[in-house]
């Protein structure tokens, strides 16, 4: 079974930010990441406005063959 959730570090313990159904003692494994703080309204703005800015720069060209979905998903 497995299940991603998000947990607070509090003096030296995990505490989860809700209930488990696990009995007590029960063994599992960690993967943790950093969870960035939420972005403001402003902040999100100036990314996404950062991002479009990119995005205009980066030069893609469309006439090349288009592929099928055959050709896409053949294994070798």
């Amino acid at each position: 079974m497995g299940e991603a959730m998000s947990a607070t570090y509090v003096d030296g313990v995990f505490k989860p930010d809700k209930p488990l159904n696990l009995p007590a003692g029960t063994r599992v494994r960690l993967v943790m990441f950093d969870v960035a703080p939420a972005l403001s309204p402003e902040e999100r703005q100036r990314a996404l406005e950062d991002f479009n800015r990119v995005c205009d720069t980066l030069s893609i060209d469309l006439r090349g063959e288009r592929l099928t979905r055959d050709q896409l998903n053949e294994r070798r």
